[in-house]
């Protein structure tokens, strides 16, 4: 049988990190910067909490993650790991 290679498609302007968080601990989360965004206007911050078996990537693949990711908006969403 021959295995797919499947390809992880990230939405354009979203990028991935990883570095401490918080006391030495190491995370890695991911960051939407809609392209719109002007530094020296106030805009609102969106920071996704995944619950349970979740992770921040895996919220952006369900059906309402990527209402998050507006023109309108920052978002944050870490993995918590």
């Amino acid at each position: 049988m021959k295995m797919e290679t499947i390809q992880i498609v990230y939405p354009e302007r979203l990028q991935e990190f990883h570095g401490v968080v918080a006391d030495g601990l190491e995370d890695e989360w991911y960051e939407y910067v809609p392209e719109s965004y002007d530094p020296s206007r106030p805009v609102p911050l969106v920071i996704g909490l995944h619950g349970g078996l979740m992770t921040g990537w895996g919220m952006l693949f369900i059906p309402h993650g990527r209402l998050w990711l507006t023109e309108k908006d920052l978002s944050v969403f870490s993995q918590c790991t």
